[in-house]
């Protein structure tokens, strides 16, 4: 059994854009479908989707922004030594999933993505999220209105990285991430970039890059 499993925060209005962009690049790179878990926020309850290629799917009663996936997988208790928390505006390089099995876990709470800040993307450990669990649970979100999703993903800022700033010495990334500008991956007509980190050949994509005054909720 692998030690790793990748869980994914996204969200109802628009998941069907971004599940084939990365679930394809996922699998391409080798991640066993068995070990991707999808977790839609914004939904009425728990429900767990049937899908024909064995990816696990879950629509959730939540939109915990950045932590739906972590507080999905505690709140429905699936065990994995390691947890890899993506957002579902990434999708990943032929070489991905070879760097994270390659990474020496061992004695590791969590390993960050890079020495920067870098979005709660990383490597959790089941004993860190359940040690942290009451505090994890802070910012699950039930409230679907405008004003609660903004206040939720403004209060995540000053906690990006929460988790992982006590381990940021154990990360995958040494060198800056690089920038590609001007990105439309979607076809929404919202001005994106894309963050790459080449070290583990992960693309980020990004329309909340800088402090706004409200943020990009919606693809």
């Amino acid at each position: 059994m692998n030690k790793i499993k990748f869980c994914i925060s996204s969200h109802i209005s628009f998941y069907e854009k971004t599940y084939p962009i990365l679930i394809s690049s996922l699998l391409k790179s080798g991640v066993p479908s068995c070990d991707i878990y999808f977790f839609i926020g914004g939904c009425e309850s728990y429900n767990k989707i049937e899908d024909p290629n064995g990816i696990n799917i879950y629509e959730v009663n939540h939109n915990s922004i950045d932590f739906t996936s972590l507080i999905s997988v505690m709140e429905l208790n699936i065990y994995s030594p390691y947890w890899f928390l993506l957002h579902d505006t990434t999708y990943v390089g032929s070489n991905f999933y070879k760097n994270i099995l390659n990474y020496d876990y061992e004695n590791k709470p969590a390993v960050a993505l890079t020495y920067e800040i870098g979005m709660n993307i990383g490597a959790y450990s089941w004993e860190l999220l359940n040690n942290n669990l009451e505090k994890l649970l802070n910012f699950k979100n039930t409230d679907y209105s405008e004003e609660s999703v903004q206040y939720y993903k403004k209060i995540g800022v000053p906690y990006e990285d929460w988790l992982l700033n006590e381990y940021r010495h154990y990360h995958y990334c040494k060198d800056p991430r690089e920038t590609i500008y001007d990105v439309d991956l979607y076809k929404t007509n919202i001005p994106r970039i894309i963050e790459v980190f080449k070290e583990i050949d992960l693309y980020k994509v990004k329309a909340n890059w800088s402090r706004k005054e409200n943020y990009q909720t919606k693809l």
